[in-house]
Protein backbone atom coordinates (compact mmCIF):
# COMPACT_ATOMS: atom_id res chain seq x y z
CA UNK A 1 0.00 0.00 0.00
CA UNK A 2 1.29 3.49 -0.60
CA UNK A 3 1.59 5.65 2.32
CA UNK A 4 -0.35 8.92 2.01
CA UNK A 5 1.24 12.32 2.23
CA UNK A 6 -0.85 15.67 2.01
CA UNK A 7 0.56 18.69 0.25
CA UNK A 8 -1.17 21.92 1.11
CA UNK A 9 -1.09 25.43 -0.67
CA UNK A 10 -0.63 26.95 -3.93
CA UNK A 11 -0.23 25.74 -7.41
CA UNK A 12 -0.25 28.46 -9.46
CA UNK A 13 1.65 29.72 -12.89
CA UNK A 14 5.04 31.10 -13.25
CA UNK A 15 5.40 33.52 -15.89
CA UNK A 16 8.65 33.64 -17.23
CA UNK A 17 9.48 36.50 -19.28
CA UNK A 18 12.69 35.91 -21.89
CA UNK A 19 13.49 39.14 -23.67
CA UNK A 20 9.51 40.14 -24.12
CA UNK A 21 8.51 36.32 -24.80
CA UNK A 22 6.46 35.48 -22.14
CA UNK A 23 6.03 31.60 -21.16
CA UNK A 24 4.13 29.68 -18.42
CA UNK A 25 5.37 26.58 -16.19
CA UNK A 26 3.25 25.09 -14.00
CA UNK A 27 4.33 25.70 -10.11
CA UNK A 28 4.17 26.61 -6.35
CA UNK A 29 5.94 25.61 -3.90
CA UNK A 30 3.16 22.97 -2.77
CA UNK A 31 2.63 22.01 -5.88
CA UNK A 32 6.41 21.61 -6.94
CA UNK A 33 6.72 19.52 -3.30
CA UNK A 34 3.52 17.30 -4.55
CA UNK A 35 4.51 16.47 -8.07
CA UNK A 36 8.34 15.59 -6.70
CA UNK A 37 6.88 13.13 -4.13
CA UNK A 38 4.39 12.14 -6.80
CA UNK A 39 6.99 10.88 -9.15
CA UNK A 40 8.68 9.28 -6.33
CA UNK A 41 5.74 7.08 -6.25
CA UNK A 42 4.34 8.06 -2.84
CA UNK A 43 -0.08 8.80 -2.97
CA UNK A 44 -0.34 12.65 -2.65
CA UNK A 45 -3.15 14.51 -1.54
CA UNK A 46 -2.92 18.14 -2.92
CA UNK A 47 -5.04 20.46 -0.93
CA UNK A 48 -5.08 23.57 -2.79
CA UNK A 49 -7.43 25.95 -4.96
CA UNK A 50 -7.13 26.92 -8.55
CA UNK A 51 -9.14 28.80 -11.04
CA UNK A 52 -11.82 28.08 -13.66
CA UNK A 53 -9.74 29.07 -16.47
CA UNK A 54 -7.08 27.41 -18.57
CA UNK A 55 -4.69 27.83 -16.36
CA UNK A 56 -6.40 25.96 -13.46
CA UNK A 57 -7.63 23.02 -16.42
CA UNK A 58 -3.50 23.18 -17.26
CA UNK A 59 -2.26 22.54 -13.17
CA UNK A 60 -5.12 19.72 -13.11
CA UNK A 61 -3.96 17.80 -16.41
CA UNK A 62 -0.37 18.30 -14.81
CA UNK A 63 -1.74 16.53 -10.98
CA UNK A 64 -2.79 13.70 -13.21
CA UNK A 65 0.46 13.26 -14.67
CA UNK A 66 2.02 13.15 -11.06
CA UNK A 67 -0.23 10.93 -9.61
CA UNK A 68 -1.61 13.60 -7.42
CA UNK A 69 -5.47 13.00 -6.00
CA UNK A 70 -7.57 15.76 -7.15
CA UNK A 71 -10.20 14.67 -4.35
CA UNK A 72 -9.39 18.08 -2.55
CA UNK A 73 -8.14 20.38 -4.92
CA UNK A 74 -11.23 23.54 -4.93
CA UNK A 75 -12.40 25.42 -8.44
CA UNK A 76 -12.46 28.44 -7.30
CA UNK A 77 -14.24 31.30 -9.31
CA UNK A 78 -11.15 33.52 -9.06
CA UNK A 79 -8.29 33.41 -11.40
CA UNK A 80 -5.80 31.00 -11.04
CA UNK A 81 -2.56 32.70 -9.10
CA UNK A 82 0.25 33.64 -10.67
CA UNK A 83 4.10 34.19 -10.17
CA UNK A 84 5.75 36.51 -12.29
CA UNK A 85 9.43 35.29 -12.47
CA UNK A 86 12.55 36.92 -13.35
CA UNK A 87 16.19 35.63 -13.67
CA UNK A 88 19.54 37.46 -12.23
CA UNK A 89 22.22 36.94 -14.55
CA UNK A 90 23.39 33.68 -12.32
CA UNK A 91 20.20 32.27 -13.25
CA UNK A 92 18.48 32.76 -9.45
CA UNK A 93 14.74 33.82 -9.47
CA UNK A 94 12.93 36.45 -7.96
CA UNK A 95 9.23 36.46 -7.80
CA UNK A 96 5.96 38.95 -7.81
CA UNK A 97 2.88 37.31 -6.89
CA UNK A 98 -0.59 37.68 -8.94
CA UNK A 99 -2.99 36.48 -6.16
CA UNK A 100 -5.96 34.34 -6.71
CA UNK A 101 -7.51 31.56 -6.43
CA UNK A 102 -4.84 30.02 -4.10
CA UNK A 103 -6.09 32.15 -1.13
CA UNK A 104 -9.80 30.88 -0.89
CA UNK A 105 -9.20 27.28 -0.52
CA UNK A 106 -11.24 25.93 2.55
CA UNK A 107 -10.21 22.97 4.58
CA UNK A 108 -12.98 20.11 5.81
CA UNK A 109 -10.79 18.50 8.23
CA UNK A 110 -13.74 15.88 9.13
CA UNK A 111 -12.74 14.40 5.60
CA UNK A 112 -8.99 14.45 6.27
CA UNK A 113 -9.33 12.79 9.21
CA UNK A 114 -10.79 9.85 7.32
CA UNK A 115 -7.60 9.47 5.60
CA UNK A 116 -4.53 7.43 6.80
CA UNK A 117 -1.93 9.78 6.81
CA UNK A 118 1.56 9.21 6.90
CA UNK A 119 2.94 12.90 6.85
CA UNK A 120 1.66 16.44 6.09
CA UNK A 121 4.31 19.24 4.09
CA UNK A 122 3.63 22.59 4.83
CA UNK A 123 5.61 24.68 2.45
CA UNK A 124 3.16 27.48 1.15
CA UNK A 125 4.43 30.54 0.10
CA UNK A 126 0.95 32.43 0.41
CA UNK A 127 -0.83 30.29 3.40
CA UNK A 128 0.69 32.95 5.88
CA UNK A 129 -0.70 36.28 3.73
CA UNK A 130 -4.15 35.86 4.60
CA UNK A 131 -8.23 34.59 2.92
CA UNK A 132 -9.19 31.20 3.89
CA UNK A 133 -5.86 29.31 3.56
CA UNK A 134 -4.51 30.68 6.10
CA UNK A 135 -7.53 29.36 8.31
CA UNK A 136 -6.65 26.11 6.66
CA UNK A 137 -3.28 26.05 7.20
CA UNK A 138 -3.64 26.97 10.94
CA UNK A 139 -6.26 23.83 11.66
CA UNK A 140 -4.31 21.57 9.67
CA UNK A 141 -0.85 22.30 11.78
CA UNK A 142 -3.07 22.00 14.74
CA UNK A 143 -4.75 18.69 13.79
CA UNK A 144 -0.91 17.64 12.62
CA UNK A 145 0.08 18.39 16.53
CA UNK A 146 -2.57 17.17 18.26
CA UNK A 147 -3.03 13.90 16.31
CA UNK A 148 1.13 13.34 16.21
CA UNK A 149 1.49 12.98 12.05
CA UNK A 150 5.03 13.55 11.10
CA UNK A 151 5.12 16.84 9.14
CA UNK A 152 7.98 18.90 7.58
CA UNK A 153 7.82 22.81 7.54
CA UNK A 154 9.62 25.06 4.73
CA UNK A 155 8.65 28.64 5.38
CA UNK A 156 9.44 29.61 1.56
CA UNK A 157 9.83 33.21 3.09
CA UNK A 158 9.88 35.84 -0.10
CA UNK A 159 10.85 39.29 0.73
CA UNK A 160 8.26 40.65 -2.24
CA UNK A 161 5.72 39.68 0.02
CA UNK A 162 7.08 40.42 3.39
CA UNK A 163 8.15 43.26 2.35
CA UNK A 164 8.24 45.68 5.69
CA UNK A 165 9.65 45.13 9.34
CA UNK A 166 6.39 44.61 10.60
CA UNK A 167 5.39 42.30 8.10
CA UNK A 168 8.57 40.09 8.48
CA UNK A 169 7.49 40.74 12.47
CA UNK A 170 4.00 38.48 11.38
CA UNK A 171 5.88 36.24 9.49
CA UNK A 172 8.22 35.61 12.13
CA UNK A 173 5.28 34.84 14.89
CA UNK A 174 3.52 32.52 11.90
CA UNK A 175 6.20 30.11 12.05
CA UNK A 176 6.76 29.61 15.82
CA UNK A 177 3.91 26.70 16.62
CA UNK A 178 5.42 25.33 12.75
CA UNK A 179 9.11 25.64 14.34
CA UNK A 180 8.26 24.12 17.47
CA UNK A 181 6.44 21.20 16.20
CA UNK A 182 7.42 19.94 13.06
CA UNK A 183 9.37 16.79 12.46
CA UNK A 184 11.54 18.15 9.73
CA UNK A 185 12.47 21.75 9.04
CA UNK A 186 14.10 23.12 5.78
CA UNK A 187 15.43 26.91 6.02
CA UNK A 188 17.27 28.75 3.80
CA UNK A 189 20.06 31.17 4.90
CA UNK A 190 17.93 33.80 4.74
CA UNK A 191 15.16 32.53 6.69
CA UNK A 192 17.76 30.96 9.11
CA UNK A 193 18.64 34.79 10.36
CA UNK A 194 15.08 35.87 10.17
CA UNK A 195 13.74 32.85 12.33
CA UNK A 196 17.18 32.67 14.67
CA UNK A 197 19.67 34.19 16.40
CA UNK A 198 23.52 34.36 16.17
CA UNK A 199 26.36 35.77 14.77
CA UNK A 200 26.95 32.87 12.28
CA UNK A 201 24.56 29.76 10.22
CA UNK A 202 25.90 27.17 12.79
CA UNK A 203 25.02 29.32 16.35
CA UNK A 204 21.84 30.10 14.39
CA UNK A 205 21.04 26.74 13.95
CA UNK A 206 22.20 25.74 17.56
CA UNK A 207 20.00 28.21 18.63
CA UNK A 208 17.01 27.09 16.31
CA UNK A 209 17.78 23.37 18.12
CA UNK A 210 16.55 24.93 21.50
CA UNK A 211 13.42 25.63 20.13
CA UNK A 212 12.54 22.57 18.67
CA UNK A 213 15.84 19.15 19.88
CA UNK A 214 13.44 16.79 18.27
CA UNK A 215 13.45 17.84 14.54
CA UNK A 216 16.28 17.29 11.41
CA UNK A 217 16.75 20.77 10.75
CA UNK A 218 18.70 21.52 7.41
CA UNK A 219 19.93 24.75 6.16
CA UNK A 220 20.12 24.54 2.54
CA UNK A 221 23.27 26.94 1.32
CA UNK A 222 23.28 26.60 -2.86
CA UNK A 223 26.42 25.79 -3.85
CA UNK A 224 27.85 25.48 -0.23
CA UNK A 225 25.95 22.34 0.70
CA UNK A 226 23.41 21.75 3.12
CA UNK A 227 23.90 22.27 6.85
CA UNK A 228 22.31 20.42 9.21
CA UNK A 229 21.27 19.67 12.95
CA UNK A 230 20.63 16.13 14.42
CA UNK A 231 20.62 14.89 17.99
CA UNK A 232 22.53 18.09 19.12
CA UNK A 233 25.32 17.79 16.58
CA UNK A 234 25.72 19.52 13.40
CA UNK A 235 27.56 18.36 10.50
CA UNK A 236 27.52 19.53 6.58
CA UNK A 237 26.52 17.55 3.67
CA UNK A 238 28.33 18.63 -0.02
CA UNK A 239 26.23 19.24 -3.27
CA UNK A 240 27.40 17.64 -6.30
CA UNK A 241 27.85 20.98 -8.37
CA UNK A 242 25.92 21.37 -11.66
CA UNK A 243 28.02 22.23 -14.82
CA UNK A 244 24.75 23.82 -16.37
CA UNK A 245 22.68 25.23 -14.35
CA UNK A 246 19.40 26.84 -16.17
CA UNK A 247 17.05 27.90 -13.60
CA UNK A 248 16.75 27.44 -9.74
CA UNK A 249 13.09 28.22 -9.26
CA UNK A 250 12.13 25.20 -7.35
CA UNK A 251 15.30 23.96 -6.64
CA UNK A 252 14.38 24.18 -2.46
CA UNK A 253 10.99 22.04 -3.40
CA UNK A 254 12.91 19.19 -4.66
CA UNK A 255 15.18 19.22 -1.89
CA UNK A 256 12.75 18.99 0.82
CA UNK A 257 10.46 17.02 -1.69
CA UNK A 258 13.30 14.47 -1.95
CA UNK A 259 14.28 14.60 1.66
CA UNK A 260 10.83 13.60 2.77
CA UNK A 261 11.08 11.00 0.72
CA UNK A 262 14.26 9.62 1.61
CA UNK A 263 13.38 10.05 5.19
CA UNK A 264 9.87 7.55 4.73
CA UNK A 265 12.17 5.37 2.96
CA UNK A 266 15.13 5.09 5.39
CA UNK A 267 11.89 4.98 8.19
CA UNK A 268 14.16 7.39 9.82
CA UNK A 269 13.00 7.96 13.42
CA UNK A 270 14.88 9.69 16.77
CA UNK A 271 17.06 6.14 17.00
CA UNK A 272 18.64 7.00 13.89
CA UNK A 273 22.46 8.16 13.55
CA UNK A 274 24.09 10.79 11.83
CA UNK A 275 25.52 8.45 9.17
CA UNK A 276 21.99 7.52 7.90
CA UNK A 277 20.68 11.25 8.03
CA UNK A 278 23.69 12.43 6.01
CA UNK A 279 23.05 9.90 3.42
CA UNK A 280 19.03 11.11 3.34
CA UNK A 281 19.96 14.31 2.73
CA UNK A 282 23.34 14.04 -0.16
CA UNK A 283 20.50 11.74 -1.94
CA UNK A 284 17.78 14.89 -1.74
CA UNK A 285 21.29 17.10 -2.74
CA UNK A 286 21.49 14.88 -5.51
CA UNK A 287 17.54 15.08 -6.44
CA UNK A 288 17.68 18.55 -6.63
CA UNK A 289 20.76 19.43 -8.60
CA UNK A 290 18.55 17.83 -11.43
CA UNK A 291 16.08 20.22 -10.82
CA UNK A 292 18.11 23.50 -11.80
CA UNK A 293 19.26 21.73 -15.09
CA UNK A 294 15.78 22.83 -17.02
CA UNK A 295 13.54 25.83 -17.14
CA UNK A 296 10.50 25.62 -14.85
CA UNK A 297 10.49 23.82 -11.32
CA UNK A 298 9.21 20.49 -12.55
CA UNK A 299 10.50 19.85 -16.37
CA UNK A 300 13.46 17.45 -14.85
CA UNK A 301 10.90 15.00 -13.81
CA UNK A 302 10.12 14.60 -17.03
CA UNK A 303 13.85 12.93 -17.20
CA UNK A 304 13.44 10.51 -14.14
Amino acid sequence: MKRKIICLGEALVDVYNNNGTLTEEIGGASFNVAASLGKLKNELLFLGAVGNDQQGKAIINKMNDYNIQTDYLQVDSQATTKALVTLDEFNERNFQFVRGADQNYSLNIEEIKKENIAAIHFGSATAFLGGSLQQAYNQLVEYAIANKIYFSFDPNFRDKLWNTPKKVAEFVVYCQPLLKNASLIKLSEEELEILSSGDSNIERLQNLEKINPEALICITQGSKGTLFAWKQQIDEVPVLKSNCVVDTTGAGDSFIAGLINEVLNRQITSESEMDEIFAAIYAANSFAKASVEHIGALTFLNFI
